[in-house]
Parts: structure tokens; C-alpha cells; sequence
């Protein structure tokens, strides 16, 4: 009677459910980015919280034609929204005898012709907002205006929309493309694009603080500094830039703390997003020379060899067909006279380079030079306050740069890219024959903040202890 009993009880019990390896992931996954998401709250909150702020306050005191070089962020936005980025240009020679693609565009006078239009630099722009812009009564001046049909550049209205890859000013032109559909005056129109512009920066930053696994804190206070806010809130391709950078230290700081082998689709993001910050700005493509630190045990050089030639593949049929048909660069100088004397004289151009480098904090303006004292603050104690929770006993030099490689690896591929920069402003803003021995003009601040997103890799360390991976690229093992 009793084993018949139990007979119908094991007849009659459930069976067992053995949850698979794949749904283990999953469920680990979710429960990984709950706790994720949890400790994004605050910095998320704060950057939300203070970036919607600060850019209410710019585009209410600030004209949206007050910008540096507004001749180039306004046309090339009404270029891109309008279709018309890839119309033939005319091939000419400027004042100085270079050789330029000039590009002209049709439409609105009241949009094309830039009324009151104010080039500054984007730190004075931070400080006019305080005082109110004097600016905006000239560019509301458009409204009243009977709208025609015009072509630009002319001599008394310039037009640069040829000089940055036009996918990158997509932020802006989505609020341009709407104002025109709706018929809106030409203000209204490129507050429009502006508000698009920082609504995408906001979206991206907050995706790379959720996604960066330590440093939240920090990549917080560089999105939300006076001088990043303006300029995604404004019509400057600058904004996109940073958060690009952002996005592509958070995706590499994420994959790396996994510690496992990269998977093909976060190659392929990682790539992405190399291309696009090529297209942004040359000058900042050293930066992806981070992604050869990553260790062979998660990214074997086979893998790395195919990454890298997709990258330049992507150059070759996109980016560099562009450059080479459309691209026009603005120099206030022969480039070619420059390029004799850089070759003729190479220890004199490289002592203006490096006297530049190590003169910026005391040439910079002192309010941007603070806001960035103030990130480098931030990062230390949190720096400092994370060696001392992750202690960690090195044995010389190599076994520390060993588990820093990260963070050496962006501070390399910053001085590089800083290194550009100068070079750049060489050939295209100083006549180097007359220049000072120790200094070139031309240097903004703001081409430093795309820059500080990378002092988050510091936070991580190299710990990988996964085997080389074997088989196809695609096919990674989890």
C-alpha cells in the first residue's frame, strides 16, 4: 500500500524544470543591470536635472547665431536638412593662395543670410549669457523680412558647409527639418535645432553614464560643465562630438569590465563608433588607439588585424571619397609655404608646438581652465577613493602600467591628439615663418572637452583572465 502510494504521488509531482545555460545569462544579465541602473540614479538625475537647466538659460539668453564661426553650424545644418550636402562644388583659390572646394547651397534668405550673426568664442558666449546678448535683437530682425530665394556664399554673406562630414550635424538638423515642414520663422527655426541638438547629447550622455561601469560621477560633471552644455545646446557640431567620445569610452569601459571575450556585435559598435569620431574631427582619431590595450585574451590580434581593416575600409568607401570630393578647409595662411617651413625648419616647428602645449593652462581663459580644474578635482578623490576600496600590490613599474594600460593608453592617444591639434593650427593659423618661438594662435578651449570623457578609463584596471579565444569572429564564446 505504501509504495503504491508513493508510486502515485511520483506519478503525479511536476517535473523538475532545469533552467539552460542561455536563460541562466539572461537572468543574470537582468538582475547585473538592475544593480546598474540603480547606481546610475543620482549622476543620471543630476545630469538630467542640471544639463536641462543650463540649456534652457542659454537658448533663452544666448541668439542662436552667436557662436563661433556661425557662417559654417548654420548652413551646414540647413545643408543637411534641405538635402543638399552633396551638391557639386567649384574649385578656387582664397586670399592667401590656397586651393579650396567652395559649396553653394539655395534657399530661405532669411535663414541662409545669417542676420546678425556673432562669431565668439564659446567660453565669451558662457559669459555673455549673464549680461544677456545684445546679438539676438539683430538675428529676431530676420522675422520681418519678406523671405527669397538665394544662393550663398556671396562676398557679403559667407557660407562654409562643406568642412565637417554632414551626418555629424543630423542632431540639428532633425529641429531644422521640423521647422521648416511647419512653416516657423528662421529664430524660431534654429532654436528648434538647437533644442533638437541637446535633446540627442542628453539622450547619448545618459546611455554612457548608465554603461560605464565606475566613474559615473565624473563623466556627470564633464556633461554638465557651463561650457559642454552651450555648446550642445547650440547649433556647433562640438556637442555631438563630446558625446560621441562619452559613448565610446562608456561601450569600451563596459566591455572591458566584463571580462570575457568582446562579442561580434560589441566590435562592431566599437568600430562605429571609431568612424564616426574620425568623421567628427580627424584630430581626435588617435583616441581609438585606445582599443589595441585590451588584452589578446579578450581581443586577439587576429580579431584586432580584422577590426582595424573594416575601420579603414569604412574610411576608404565613405569618409575619405567625401574628403578628397567635398571637404573645404578654412586657413587664414599658405598651408603650402608652412609645409616648407616645417620641412625646413623642424626643430623650430616642434619647439612651437611643444611651448604651446605647456603654456595652454596659463593662455587658456581662466573660466574654462577652472571648469576643467574642477573635473580633474572630482577625479582624483574618486580616483583615490576607489585605489583605496581596490587595493592593489604592483611589483615595478611594468606590473603597474600592466594594470593601469588603460589609462596609460588614454593619456598616450590624448597627447597625440593634442599633438594634431597643434599641428593643425600650424599649418592652417600661423605663419610660421614670423610666428613666436614659443607660441601659435588659433588654440580654442573647447577643443579640450572632447578630451576629458577619457580620464574614466583610468577606473579600469586590466584583469582579464579569459582565454584566447578560438573559431570565428562572430562566434565568441560567452
Amino acid at each position: 500500500m505504501l509504495r503504491r502510494s508513493r508510486a502515485i504521488l511520483l506519478n503525479n509531482q511536476s517535473p523538475v524544470t532545469v533552467p539552460t545555460t542561455k536563460k541562466l545569462i539572461s537572468e543574470v544579465g537582468t538582475v547585473a543591470w538592475r544593480i546598474e541602473l540603480k547606481r546610475s540614479i543620482l549622476p543620471v538625475l543630476c545630469f538630467v536635472l542640471l544639463c536641462s537647466a543650463q540649456a534652457a538659460w542659454f537658448m533663452v539668453r544666448v541668439g542662436p547665431l552667436t557662436i563661433p564661426d556661425p557662417d559654417m553650424h548654420g548652413p551646414a545644418a540647413y545643408a543637411l536638412s534641405t538635402g543638399q550636402s552633396f551638391t557639386p562644388v567649384t574649385i578656387e583659390s582664397d586670399a592667401n593662395g590656397n586651393t579650396v572646394r567652395v559649396q553653394t547651397i539655395t534657399g530661405d534668405s532669411r535663414y541662409l543670410y545669417l542676420e546678425g550673426r556673432h562669431g565668439v568664442m564659446a567660453d565669451k558666449a558662457v559669459k555673455m549669457s549673464l549680461l544677456g546678448d545684445v546679438g539676438t535683437v539683430e538675428q529676431h530682425a530676420s522675422e520681418r523680412q519678406p523671405g527669397k530665394t538665394v544662393s550663398v556664399p556671396t562676398s557679403t554673406h559667407p557660407s562654409r558647409t562643406n568642412q565637417y562630414f554632414p551626418l555629424i550635424y543630423l542632431p540639428q538638423s532633425l529641429g531644422l527639418r521640423a521647422a521648416l515642414w511647419m512653416g516657423t520663422s528662421a529664430y524660431d527655426g534654429w532654436q528648434l535645432s538647437r533644442l533638437s541638438n541637446v535633446l540627442i547629447f542628453m539622450l547619448i550622455w545618459t546611455a554612457a553614464i548608465v554603461m560605464l561601469p565606475r566613474g559615473k560621477l565624473v563623466l556627470a560633471i564633464v556633461g554638465i560643465l557651463p561650457i559642454t552644455v552651450f555648446m550642445a545646446s547650440s547649433l556647433m557640431v562640438d556637442g555631438t562630438v563630446v558625446a560621441l567620445c562619452a559613448c565610446f569610452v562608456a561601450l569600451l569601459a563596459r566591455i572591458i569590465d566584463n571580462d570575457r571575450v568582446l562579442r561580434c556585435r560589441e566590435i562592431s559598435l566599437l568600430v562605429f563608433l571609431s568612424f564616426l569620431l574620425v568623421c567628427a574631427k580627424i584630430v581626435y582619431a588617435p583616441i581609438v588607439l585606445v582599443l589595441l590595450a585590451i588584452p589578446g585574451t579578450m581581443f586577439s590580434i587576429k580579431r584586432k588585424c580584422i577590426s582595424a581593416g573594416i575601420w579603414v575600409l569604412m574610411l576608404l568607401m565613405i569618409f575619405l571619397p567625401w574628403y578628397f570630393t567635398y571637404s573645404g578647409t578654412l586657413a587664414v595662411v599658405n598651408i603650402t609655404d608652412n609645409i616648407d617651413f616645417i620641412f625646413a625648419h623642424p626643430m623650430r616647428s616642434m619647439s612651437m608646438i611643444v611651448g604651446t602645449l605647456l603654456r595652454l593652462p596659463i593662455r587658456l581663459p581662466s573660466v574654462t581652465m577652472l571648469q576643467v580644474l574642477m573635473v580633474m578635482i572630482v577625479w582624483v578623490v574618486s580616483l583615490m577613493k576607489f585605489a583605496r576600496i581596490n587595493k592593489r600590490h604592483t611589483h615595478g613599474i611594468i606590473s603597474w602600467i600592466d594594470n593601469n594600460r588603460y589609462g596609460c593608453a588614454a593619456a598616450l592617444s590624448i597627447g597625440i591628439s593634442l599633438l594634431l591639434m597643434m599641428l593643425f593650427l600650424a599649418l592652417t593659423w600661423n605663419d610660421l615663418a614670423s610666428a613666436p618661438a614659443f607660441w601659435l594662435d588659433g588654440f580654442q578651449e573647447r577643443y579640450l572637452i572632447p578630451l576629458l570623457p577619457f580620464v574614466a578609463l583610468a577606473f579600469i584596471h586590466n584583469e582579464a583572465k579569459t582565454k584566447t579565444p578560438k573559431g570565428d569572429l562572430c562566434h565568441s564564446p560567452v
